[in-house]
């Protein structure tokens, strides 16, 4: 089911590590490739008192354990979180992703980690995509895999294995040409 996300798991790794030693940090990491475009959108809550809290927030019947149910509603609570407010365009058009599959690692006395991956079709003519933020949004860092279309040019962020690598805050675009289809 998550086979495609290894990659993106090993490409945001890096950037997990580097993560506050309590908070709340999002990683969208995003490739073109000849057809589609992946997305994989890595959430992660860590702090003991932030765990501690939205644990005891998703025990719903208050029993000291996460039932199916309840742990199946803070995946949905914290899949809402991690697209919140990220906009992702081609060619000035919005696109909407398909296939959103979600991932959610709980283990007492680490991180919360959650892994939200969909595509969406990437038309064959397709020049420009951009990762935008809305106002108030919660920052995060990109990152763009080169996949089959590389990053021929950005309008911002800096150059990272092949890709490219940017911190966007609320309110904030970045966008990048791509290279044709192979």
């Amino acid at each position: 089911m998550f086979d495609r996300l290894l990659p993106f798991a090993l490409l945001i790794a890096p950037a997990i590590a580097h993560a506050h030693s309590g908070g709340v940090d999002r990683t969208v990491a995003v490739e073109a490739t000849g057809d589609r475009i992946h997305v994989l959108v890595h959430l992660e809550v860590s702090g003991a008192k932030r765990i501690e809290a939205l644990t005891l927030m998703a025990d719903a019947d208050h029993d000291g354990r996460l039932s199916d149910a309840e742990r199946a509603a803070l995946e949905r609570r914290l899949a809402g979180r991690a697209l919140d407010g990220i906009r992702l365009s081609v060619d000035s058009s919005t696109i909407t992703l398909e296939g959103v599959q979600t991932a959610l690692k709980l283990a007492p006395k680490q991180p919360v980690a959650l892994m939200v991956h969909g595509a969406a079709p990437l038309p064959v003519k397709a020049e420009t995509i951009a990762l935008s933020t809305r106002a108030g949004a919660e920052p995060l860092k990109l990152m763009v895999r080169p996949g089959t279309r590389p990053v021929v040019e950005a309008s911002r962020g800096r150059p990272a294995r092949g890709g490219l690598q940017a911190e966007l805050k609320g309110a904030d675009r970045v966008s990048w040409r791509i290279g044709p289809p192979p």
